[in-house]
């Protein structure tokens, strides 16, 4: 097990593979498979209706009871001598529907007859605590929150329900858990992009194939995202775990692109202090520093989970980033947050680029602070 320092109250697992009690977390909501709707047969007749006054049918009786969540129609009946049109009510707990007009009759209208039993879908989407998970994006189980450890038991079976699919979504950048926190069995956890078509065979990230406990825990980028549960080779009972911390400060509203679409930072009247990230779905941001006048400009990396560097480079029309003016600041977690770098530049239009170290693709969250290191 290896510790990525993330900065002040900002810690998080790189790997966690734990057999039996160990990597518990505390104060999550504990969510167990339960059938949502079930079909019913139809609705029982409804209760005789109300004695009607001249010129008025009797109230129509109440309809028909009908079990669990199904629905039951309303059926028209009609009863009693002069009396009027009745219409049994809805079935279950609803009351019986008033009686239709009628001509000079005394008689009781009959109570309208319980409807049919329509039976009511099972809703997977849109829920956390949807019965089952889908078997593809669109009926997945969408898990709403993640800043509180959501659980889910459920089955899996290669020979039936092959797959369970959560859908997530990362509000902001952050740290992702996710995996097995509980398993008879053997399962594999596999995470993708939410992309149309989807494909379960090209999975972006894939480290859980266990027979016992194991979490992963993954710097991610915000975005949706969908988590697939799959058994190997037999049945497995498994207890899904997903939750994620998000990383501060939170990335600009207008995420830096590369180069023509780089961050234009505003002028260093006062620090400027952003977050970001950048890995396998993004691999480079850009911020463009405009400089008015000659001066030494500030550069400052913290917090940084997983490996960074920086680099500056004068806006040209063909930027080379083979050579630029300096790369020296890297951060990396683990170490101490390094030294700011002080460049004194002429005036003009200059790009800071952040990018993994050496390109090496890893998934990084940082901090990054432009000010003037000439003001007072």
């Amino acid at each position: 097990m290896s510790i990525v320092r993330t900065g002040a109250g900002f810690a998080s697992m790189v790997v966690c593979l734990v057999v039996a009690s160990g990597c518990e977390l505390d104060n999550s909501r504990e969510i167990t498979t339960n059938t949502s709707a079930s079909t019913d047969s139809g609705g029982s007749s409804g209760s005789g209706g109300n004695g009607g006054s001249d010129n008025a049918g009797g109230n129509g009786g109440s309809g028909g009871s009908d079990a669990n969540t199904t629905r039951a129609t309303s059926a028209n009946n009609t009863d009693g001598s002069n009396g009027g049109s009745n219409s049994g009510g809805d079935g279950g707990a609803s009351t019986a529907d008033s009686g239709g007009s009628g001509s000079g009759g005394t008689t009781n209208g009959g109570g309208g007859e319980g409807g049919d039993a329509e039976t009511a879908s099972t809703s997977t989407t849109g829920s956390t605590d949807c019965q089952d998970g889908g078997d593809d994006p669109e009926h997945a189980c969408v898990v709403e929150d993640l800043t509180t450890p959501y659980r889910k038991t459920s089955a899996v079976d290669p020979g039936g329900d092959d797959r369970d699919l959560y859908k997530i979504t990362m509000l902001e950048n952050g740290i992702l858990t996710y995996g097995l926190d509980d398993i008879t069995g053997r399962a594999q956890v596999k995470l993708y992009e939410d992309k149309n078509p989807f494909n379960i065979a090209t999975p972006y990230d894939f480290r859980v194939d266990s027979s016992a406990q194991q979490l992963i825990t993954l710097v991610l980028e915000k975005g949706t995202y969908v988590i697939a549960v799959l058994p190997v080779t037999t049945n497995a009972l498994t207890t899904f775990l997903v939750s994620a911390e998000y990383y501060k400060p939170e990335q600009p509203e207008d995420e830096p692109g590369k180069e023509a679409d780089a961050f234009q930072v505003q002028a260093l009247t006062e620090p400027r202090i952003y977050g970001g990230y950048v890995g396998g779905t993004d691999d480079v941001d850009d911020y463009l520093v405009s400089l008015t006048d000659d001066g030494i400009l500030g550069i400052q990396l913290n917090n940084v989970v997983g490996d960074v560097q920086v680099q500056l480079l004068a806006k040209t029309s063909v930027p080379d980033w083979n050579s630029p003016i300096d790369q020296s600041l890297r951060a990396y977690g683990g170490t101490a947050d390094p030294a700011p770098l002080e460049k004194p530049l002429s005036s003009g239009d200059y790009y800071v680029r952040i990018r993994p170290y050496n390109n090496n693709g890893t998934n990084s969250l940082y901090k990054l602070s432009f000010y003037d290191a000439e003001a007072p």
